[in-house]
């Protein structure tokens, strides 16, 4: 099975489990959470998917780790991945839960590229603008690049935006070669006349 129909199957049941439970909000936490601290702490991520270790003695080591810190929901669904040896697909479940939870509220996402981190202030002012025009909840992703320089790149939907000095620097160098390429150079005759008038000097 493919890793999209995999994540298909196990987001898609998560979701609508947690749909008619009516704990949609209480496992997206769960999610975020699992899936945080998995990227911040490798070594427990290489635990989890790790093949050699058994399935009990799995379930015992996380059922211990994540006892107070999500739902018992949540911790049956990672319990029921290791059971099915698909510990491996978990980010692209929570991915997938993700885009039906966004789905469900309305929720979109907007992409922002900086040069230097953004305030919380500006994020929330930015996410404020963009729902304000689209009528939906957006949720900023911020990205840090420091090549940038200074400004930012904006992806929303069909609109993308690039207001980074990177890219000003860029056309300001294609417009001076396009500009010293088609200058007019004088004339033959512009020039014997010009040294003609320096002649008579």
């Amino acid at each position: 099975m493919s890793t999209s129909a995999v994540a298909r199957r196990y987001g898609g049941s998560l979701f609508a489990v947690a749909k008619r439970e009516g704990t949609l909000d209480e496992i997206d936490r769960d999610f975020d959470l699992v899936v945080h601290l998995f990227k911040d702490y490798p070594r427990i991520r290489r635990v989890y998917e790790d093949k050699k270790i058994y399935a009990g003695k799995k379930m015992k080591l996380f059922g211990s780790f994540f006892r107070d810190l999500i739902s018992p929901a949540m911790l049956r669904f990672l319990f029921v991945v290791i059971e099915n040896y698909r510990e491996e697909y978990l980010f692209d479940m929570g991915r997938e839960f993700l885009r039906l939870y966004r789905q469900e509220h309305n929720i979109v996402e907007a992409r922002i590229t900086t040069a230097v981190p953004l305030t919380e202030e500006n994020r929330r002012f930015i996410e404020n603008e963009l729902s304000e025009k689209s009528g939906r909840q957006v949720v900023l992703r911020a990205k840090l690049d420091p090549e940038l320089l200074g400004g930012a790149v904006l992806r929303f939907g069909d609109l993308y935006v690039d207001d980074s000095l990177k890219t000003r620097l860029k056309e300001l160098e294609t417009g001076l070669l396009i500009a010293s390429r088609t200058r007019p150079d004088r004339s033959r005759k512009d020039r014997k006349e010009e040294h003609n008038v320096s002649e008579t000097r």
